[in-house]
């Protein structure tokens, strides 16, 4: 079965205090594609093939569009909604990850 993960990321809207509010943002992306890619493990064990687009839209702050799951059955949706970690969850642990340490401000 084919599942489908969007996701948008505002670079403007990642705060103060990065060097590149840009490079951060796809910094972020690439934490938050494989965090998931974790969460799901046991669907690519099963055969399921998982397709993530993170769109980060540089120099833009403002409305995000929520996550969004697409998958042939509504119970795979679920599934797939209950595996994966929060996008809020997500923010607060790159944060203090040493995949954000390179790109935070030394102020």
């Amino acid at each position: 079965m084919n599942i489908t993960i969007y996701t948008q990321i505002l670079s403007g809207n990642m705060g103060e205090g990065w060097q590149d509010n840009n490079a951060a943002a796809d910094a972020l992306a690439a934490y938050t594609e494989a965090t998931w890619r974790e969460d799901l493990a046991e669907l690519i064990a099963e055969g399921h093939e998982i397709e993530m687009e993170i769109d980060v839209q540089k120099d833009t702050g403002g409305y995000c569009h929520d996550l969004g799951v697409w998958a042939d059955t509504n119970e795979m949706v679920e599934r797939v909604n209950s595996l994966l970690t929060d996008e809020q969850v997500i923010w607060e642990r790159f944060c203090c990850s040493d995949d954000a340490a390179e790109y935070m401000s030394e102020e």
